[in-house]
């Protein structure tokens, strides 16, 4: 794993020697000048050697400086203001530093008009804190940030006051005793009681009790007569009940003849579509042919 790293690093500084070895980036931007032309601050931030040949400045819309061959900020300074006539928006520009590969090597925004005569910039010189500057100073150190106008004393909103609000919300838990409880209980423990035990047992017994008492034999001789009755109306309505299932099988029987004509039916009707559609098909063949 290390010697995969060391090679990357060895292949990113033979192919791209300028950006590791050397910083660049744009320290001071010159939007609105109160007279001349716009203008960028280049720094860099050790003391190698770059070479800016094919390098660009571009803005929001295009191009707006490329370097003729042979430019270079030398080893011994680390400043290099650059004209760009009237490129830049004062109201808000983007500005963008390419290599001659077009890779971004710096890129800087602002949003709003610092004034006329007025540069933005890095305070101190290189880092990342940007802001309006006291004064001007190209191809020289940047001089000190103008304070911002704090508003602290504007955000800070006086708003103890509100407890207020907890007094007034104190006697309100103490007002509302809810006491309707105690009207809610005695009501239904009183319904229950009376009315399960009547309804149980006094009603069933009575009528029970008569029914094994009916033996309707006192002479022997009539009930003779009436098991042969009996027995002969049980004879009368067996018969009835076999005849009843033969109906029930012949009229089953019939169904089932039935469908299977229905469905002879519908397989004949479709043979002979069938027979219908090949000798069309084939009539049409020979119409071609």
């Amino acid at each position: 794993m290390k010697n995969f790293v060391f090679i990357a690093f060895l292949i990113i500084t033979l192919t791209f020697p300028d950006i590791v070895f050397a910083t660049v980036v744009i320290n001071e931007i010159m939007p609105n000048p109160s007279s001349g032309d716009d203008w960028i601050e280049l720094y860099k931030t050790d003391q190698t050697e770059i070479d800016l040949s094919g390098w660009k400045i571009e803005d929001s819309t295009s191009v707006a400086k490329t370097f003729s061959d042979g430019t270079k900020i030398a080893s011994a300074s680390s400043y290099y203001q650059v004209m760009l006539s009237n490129r830049l928006n004062n109201g808000g520009d983007t500005v963008k530093l390419k290599d001659n590969n077009g890779n971004i090597i710096n890129e800087t925004t602002y949003s709003s008009n610092p004034g006329e005569g007025i540069t933005l910039g890095r305070f101190p010189d290189g880092s990342s804190n940007w802001g309006i500057l006291t004064s001007s100073t190209p191809n020289s150190s940047n001089s000190s940030l103008v304070p911002s106008s704090t508003p602290t004393p504007s955000i800070t909103p006086t708003y103890t006051p509100t407890p207020k609000t907890n007094d007034t919300s104190t006697p309100k838990p103490n007002t509302p005793t809810n006491t309707p409880i105690p009207s809610a209980t005695p009501t239904p423990n009183r319904i229950l009681s009376p009315t399960p035990t009547p309804k149980i047992t006094k009603t069933v017994t009575p009528t029970k009790a008569p029914n094994p008492t009916v033996p309707l034999t006192p002479t022997p001789t009539p009930t003779e007569k009436a098991g042969s009755v009996l027995g002969e109306q049980d004879n009368a309505s067996t018969p009835s009940a076999g005849n009843q299932n033969k109906r029930g099988w012949i009229i089953v029987s019939i169904l089932i003849s039935l469908g299977f004509i229905c469905i002879g039916i519908a397989v004949f009707l479709s043979f002979k579509t069938v027979a219908r559609k090949r000798k069309f098909l084939e009539l049409e063949r020979d119409r071609f042919s």
